[in-house]
């Protein structure tokens, strides 16, 4: 589990590695918080290719096979893509996050509060590109929710997509 850095739109930590242990779950869940905000967009390609980049390495991430490797997407905003000059930095492209994903075999179920083509199914300013989370879930074996306020609205339909 892991975070953008304060919601600051630079950088990540972790939380919690991989695990099988609930109450560790639970309490990296629990540390979550929101704050600031202000910004459209967020870090959300960053979190993405870095989870798929070290996966089994700094998430200490299973090797063996016999584990779906799975990322639950969650959000309101779409992501940073490129370079953003005003930041100073450039943040990975929806190709090169779909590439780190891909190769590292894991599927993204992407949880979209708002409409589809919105929120982290949107655009960011800099490339105009929509679809982020529902092209990233595709192109990963997954599946992106949209308009979801209550997860048990599509609790069925991970349960069924994690076991195909």
């Amino acid at each position: 589990m892991f975070t953008g850095d304060d919601f600051r739109d630079l950088g990540w930590r972790i939380l919690q590695t991989f695990t099988n242990d609930f109450e560790l779950v639970k309490a990296a869940v629990n540390i979550l918080s929101a704050d600031g905000g202000g910004g459209l967009e967020e870090q959300n390609y960053d979190a993405l290719k870095n989870a798929g980049d070290q996966w089994e390495t700094t998430l200490e991430g299973r090797t063996d096979s016999k584990f779906k490797r799975v990322i639950l997407w969650a959000g309101d905003a779409p992501a940073w893509n490129g370079e953003i000059p005003s930041k100073a930095h450039t943040y990975p492209t929806r190709p090169e996050v779909i590439t780190s994903l891909q190769t590292a075999n894991v599927k993204v179920f992407a949880f979209n509060i708002k409409f589809e083509g919105s929120g982290i199914d949107g655009s960011s300013r800099n490339d105009n590109l929509p679809k982020q989370a529902t092209e990233i879930a595709d192109a990963t074996g997954g599946e992106a929710f949209h308009r979801v306020n209550n997860i048990a609205d599509v609790r069925d339909s991970l349960c069924k997509a994690l076991r195909g």
